[in-house]
């Protein structure tokens, strides 16, 4: 049953680029759409993923029912819902990052190329209908890379091949925000850690990718798809430097600026150097690893931290590992 959700939608779209009226009588509210553009976010794009698979981009005329596909953060996953004992997307565990790799969402084929598969040796892609294709354009992030196979429509199973990708096919990666970055620009989400993660929105990640025709020109190539060339912004003439004079406090050494600084009030307050150089103060100063908690840093950011940024704010750090122990910093007692 749940394979009619295709039907549905490929006779729905179909009757309202073709008809003018329904069996009933009713008038078409849209009659005569020259283009239909279809658009899935995650899960409705895998959806449209299996559908053009599946065949159902032509309709019951052989005419073609989506003109292009918006696919967006689908990874190289395909909704299973036309196979027996199918099962709403949402219920399956295809999210897991390193199990279920059984799962008919993932199974062959991924690519809108054909190819031949190199462990059963069939040859199959999802765009394999060049009368009724569409044009599509698939953009994923970072999380689809993580969790939903992405990299398959990279590189071939072994991950040594690089894939030649559709002529009809754009690929686009937003490589820093998640997959359900949601709601009001640059929303705050409960950090992990000490610093709030601040995505960028993803509704205008996509934009650029489509041609705008204020600042494009449109011709066509031979094969008679459209070109796309993008006008150079004119030149800005070179603005010569202006020469400023040293003051005598950038002339002064560095060590000198930071023991002024030290003396003024020490760091800051709120900043890391302020609370790494809190916790150095204790008497028994503080280990390796409850720097590395309280700062969500790593081993080496510890390390260059200590040797760096202290150094360079005027601080004396004692650095020691006790018997047994962890590797200990402390500063020394005025």
């Amino acid at each position: 049953m749940s394979g009619l959700g295709y039907v549905t939608t490929r006779d729905f779209i179909s009757f309202l680029r073709n008809a003018t009226v329904d069996d009933a009588g009713t008038p078409n509210p849209v009659a005569r759409v020259k283009r239909a553009l279809c658009h899935g976010y995650s899960i409705s794009g895998q959806y449209l993923r299996d559908f053009v698979y599946q065949g159902f981009n032509e309709d019951e005329q052989g005419r073609k029912v989506c003109d292009g596909m918006m696919v967006h953060s689908a990874g190289g996953q395909k909704a299973a819902l036309n196979y027996r004992f199918a099962s709403d997307p949402n219920s399956t565990p295809f999210r897991s990052q390193h199990a279920d790799r059984g799962a008919p969402e993932t199974n062959f084929p991924r690519t809108y190329t054909m190819r031949t598969d190199p462990l059963s040796g069939a040859t199959d892609g999802l765009l394999k209908r060049p009368a009724t294709d569409p044009l599509i354009m698939h953009v994923n992030s970072s999380t689809e890379y993580w969790e939903r196979r992405g990299s398959l429509l990279d590189t071939d199973e072994n991950g040594f091949t690089d894939l030649v990708e559709s002529p009809n096919v754009r690929r686009y990666l937003v490589a820093r925000p998640p997959s359900r970055a949601f709601g009001p620009p640059f929303r705050s989400f409960p950090p992990p850690c000490r610093r709030p993660a601040r995505p960028p929105p993803r509704p205008p990640c996509p934009r650029p990718a489509a041609p705008n025709p204020q600042r494009s020109r449109r011709s066509r190539r031979p094969n008679g798809r459209p070109r796309v060339t993008h006008r150079r912004p004119r030149a800005r003439p070179p603005r010569a430097r202006r020469r400023r004079k040293a003051t005598a406090a950038k002339n002064a050494p560095k060590a000198k600026k930071a023991a002024k600084a030290q003396e003024a009030g020490g760091p800051r307050e709120g900043t890391k150097t302020a609370t790494v150089v809190a916790m150095l103060q204790r008497k028994n100063g503080a280990t390796l690893p409850e720097i590395m908690k309280a700062m969500c840093w790593q081993k080496h950011t510890v390390r260059g931290f200590m040797a760096g940024a202290m150094k360079k704010a005027g601080y004396t750090v004692e650095s020691f590992k006790p018997e047994g122990g962890e590797r200990t910093y402390r500063l020394p007692a005025k």
